[in-house]
């Protein structure tokens, strides 16, 4: 028996979970201006599911795959395929490795005669025409590179080995780039240092952990007083227009536990919005001050909530609050900073770290220990103080 799916809304569009070769896929299917309701989209969701289910040689292809094809066109389709499958700006940062760094070296050589030695040759070309660029960028342009030939592998135009998985990433520069991460006392400084809606904005940044994309985008019926539930992403598109896609993982869209301190924030800021009751929960939390015209020229689309107004954009934000903060000697440790910072002083406190990534929503706790958790050299210092004081005890010199 096949795969059901599963059809979800997102703001106007309507999206299809489900199974790909073992990994789990969200796919745009069609837009609410299209397809008004469930009933009206069912048909086309009924069909989608039904193309998935078939066997892999009998699913259609959007375009032909042969062993003369260059890396280029199979990028290209590769691109075009994945268009409504990632998250906007995941498919910016292919678009930029593409172009940038892939293409120019290896786009013209044909997809099956690219080898490890071809891959290892692109990433120290990279890192000598790039030497500033660190060892985790470089990692990013092997990962793609990768996940280009695993597609290739699935549809059996390479057979045998990834030429990415045993490539060398050598960056030549050594230096490891501190992350952000503030402290509770450095947080506070910064939200009483900046007017509203600044300081509500990142209240809940400091108070939630949520990542900037998912702050910018709750609306007030995400917030029922002692909760928050994610509903949606603010990312960018191609062309750096805003764009509203569904949460990064499944476990993103938990809800978060709302303390007294921020519901107290939060209740007051609604009030100073001045919202019509009827209009209110479908509003933007955090809306801008007037919708300009996009530099494309189109429309906001579902971006407009009921009062026709767009989310805020984070360059916007820190075109204020910036000059703010260095007027007032503080440092800008990055959006992230307070989500590392929710992490960091949860560990400094005993919490598990299993606690702690399910407070940040991680699919897993490696995610948490290896980029969340910041080194806290008190805690390493009361530990080793406290081995050495139960060794002392074991020999008895203490």
């Amino acid at each position: 028996m096949g795969q059901t799916g599963e059809l979800k809304r997102v703001g106007q569009s309507w999206f299809v979970r489900y199974y790909l070769d073992g990994k789990r896929k969200m796919t745009k299917l069609a837009s609410v201006e299209d397809y008004p309701t469930t009933k009206a989209v069912f048909p086309k969701f009924q069909q989608f599911m039904a193309d998935v289910n078939k066997p892999t040689d009998e699913r259609p292809v959007s375009f032909k795959v042969t062993a003369r094809m260059t890396v280029a066109a199979f990028v290209t389709e590769f691109l075009k395929q994945h268009a409504d499958s990632v998250r906007p700006n995941t498919l910016r940062g292919y678009h930029t490795v593409w172009n940038e760094h892939i293409e120019p070296r290896i786009g013209t050589k044909k997809l099956v005669t690219v080898k490890t030695g071809d891959v290892d040759n692109l990433l120290r070309s990279v890192a000598q025409a790039k030497p500033e660029m660190r060892h985790g960028t470089l990692a990013r342009i092997k990962a793609f590179i990768h996940l280009v030939y695993e597609d290739a592998i699935r549809k059996e135009i390479i057979d045998g080995r990834n030429p990415a998985a045993s490539a060398k990433v050598v960056a030549k520069n050594k230096t490891t780039k501190q992350t952000g991460c503030y402290t509770d006392k450095e947080a506070e400084a910064v939200i009483a240092a900046v007017p509203e809606p600044f300081s509500v904005i990142f209240a809940v940044c400091h108070f939630t952990g949520l990542r900037r994309s998912e702050v910018l985008a709750l609306k007030w019926s995400d917030y029922t007083g002692s909760e928050i539930h994610v509903n949606r992403s603010l990312g960018f598109g191609l062309d750096g227009e805003m764009v509203l896609s569904a949460p990064k993982t499944e476990k993103s869209q938990a809800p978060v536990h709302v303390v007294t301190s921020l519901s107290s924030i939060l209740n007051k800021w609604k009030l100073h919005q001045k919202r019509d009751k009827e209009i209110a929960a479908d509003c933007w939390m955090f809306p801008a001050s007037e919708a300009r015209v996009r530099r494309d020229g189109k429309d906001y689309g579902d971006l407009l909530d009921a009062a026709k107004m767009p989310p805020m954009q984070p360059s916007n934000i820190l075109r204020v609050v910036l000059p703010i903060l260095k007027k007032k000697k503080l440092e800008w440790k990055g959006w992230h900073g307070f989500r590392r910072g929710v992490a960091t002083e949860l560990h400094k406190q005993g919490v598990q770290d299993i606690v702690i990534q399910r407070a940040l929503r991680h699919s897993n706790v490696a995610v948490t220990q290896e980029s969340y958790i910041q080194s806290v050299p008190e805690v390493v210092s009361d530990a080793l103080d406290k081995l050495a004081k139960n060794r002392a005890v074991r020999t008895g010199n203490a």
